[in-house]
Formats: structure tokens, C-alpha cells, sequence
């Protein structure tokens, strides 16, 4: 349905089953016409945030502790409240692409210069399938694969993910966990092989 002037919006969990792995992320990028917009696709993915949150994130808000990445006080700003609402972020220091991530920040200051509609449209066109107008990729794309991520290479389950995006309630993680079916595929190959049953 129409919803910004020359965009189309699109749900959170559109064609997102599976986490489309490191080695993919890392051809996303290479395909980025620019720095500030490979880092905004590794800011979406990383943090998870919605793109008007990451349009918020100044360098001082990111810094290290052992063997961990911090990222504080990101908006919350689906929250409907008279208060402002945040969250904190963290992940492994040595999850790849972070030192891709570090070498894209600015020294100081805010990350990126430009309202939504620019990035938006940056990461449309990302990709494009010859013949047609825009590509698979869209910002949100990138929290749904961080989800997926979470849960299939760390092992989260539900209320990790609602902790993880300070999610009000545990009705979107739900969604982000469904098995596809080609992951009931594979657990029904697994009991076969496990249990020896015949295969005609």
C-alpha cells in the first residue's frame, strides 16, 4: 500500500525465515554505493533498531568493555508514552563484521547526516533483481534478520529477544521464532536418519 511519497512499506516479517548468514551480510555491503550507507546497514543489523532509531546514534553512545560491544540509550520510539523510553545493546566484540562497523564510525558526533526517505530508498535499491524496480532489501529487514540470528547462533528464545529489543510484549518475538518449512523439513530428516527409519 502507499505510504511514504515514491516508497512502499513493507511488514517486519516479509520473506524473513531464515538469517541469511555472515558471508551474504558481507556481499550486501560490498554492493553499498557508500560508506555512510554500509553503515547504516551494519548500524540496522547490529543494533537491531528501527531506522529512525539508528538516525538518532552519535559515537559516544558506542564504546567497549572486555569482550563486549555497548551501545546506550537508543530510543525506544514505537513506545506511545509520556516518558521517553530506551534501551541498551550488547554483543560480542568479535561477532564478525564488528571491526567493519568500528572503521565506518565517524571520530565524533552523529552517525549519519540525512533523513529517513534517503536510507530508505539507499537500501531499496541494494541488490536489484535485473528487470525490476527495487531489490529484496528493506531497512526492517535487517531487525527481523538480527532476531533470526539471535536465536539460530546464540540460542535465544522469546523473552531473550523481548529483552534484547525491549519489546512491550512477546507477541512479535513469537512471530520471529515460527519455524519455516523447510526447518520442519529437516527435523523430520533428522528423526528419520536418528531413529533408522526406511526411506522409499
Amino acid at each position: 500500500m502507499p505510504w511514504r511519497e515514491g516508497l512502499v512499506h513493507r511488514s517486519v516479517f516479509d520473506e524473513v525465515y531464515k538469517f541469511c548468514g555472515w558471508n551474504k551480510l558481507h556481499d550486501l555491503l560490498e554492493d553499498c554505493p557508500t560508506n555512510e550507507t554500509r553503515l547504516i546497514v551494519l548500524t540496522l543489523f547490529k543494533t537491531g533498531a528501527r531506522i529512525s532509531e539508528c538516525l538518532t546514534v552519535e559515537r559516544r553512545q558506542v564504546d567497549l568493555e572486555g569482550e563486549w560491544v555497548n551501545v546506550h540509550r537508543l530510543p525506544v520510539l514505537k513506545y506511545k508514552t509520556k516518558n521517553k523510553v530506551f534501551r541498551d545493546v550488547v554483543f560480542p566484540i568479535d561477532e564478525p563484521l564488528t571491526d567493519v562497523w568500528f572503521s565506518l564510525m565517524p571520530g565524533d558526533g552523529k552517525f549519519f547526516r540525512y533523513k529517513y526517505d534517503k536510507y530508505y530508498k539507499d537500501i531499496c535499491r541494494l541488490q536489484v533483481p535485473e528487470g525490476q524496480k527495487r531489490g529484496p532489501w528493506f531497512p526492517h529487514a535487517f531487525r527481523s534478520l538480527r532476531a533470526r540470528q539471535l536465536m539460530e547462533e546464540y540460542g535465544f528464545g522469546v523473552t531473550h529477544l523481548q529483552k534484547f529489543f525491549r519489546m512491550a510484549s512477546t507477541d512479535t518475538p513469537v512471530e520471529y521464532v515460527k519455524p519455516h518449512i523447510q526447518d520442519l523439513k529437516m527435523l523430520m530428516k533428522k528423526g528419520v536418519e536418528q531413529n533408522g527409519l526406511p526411506i522409499h
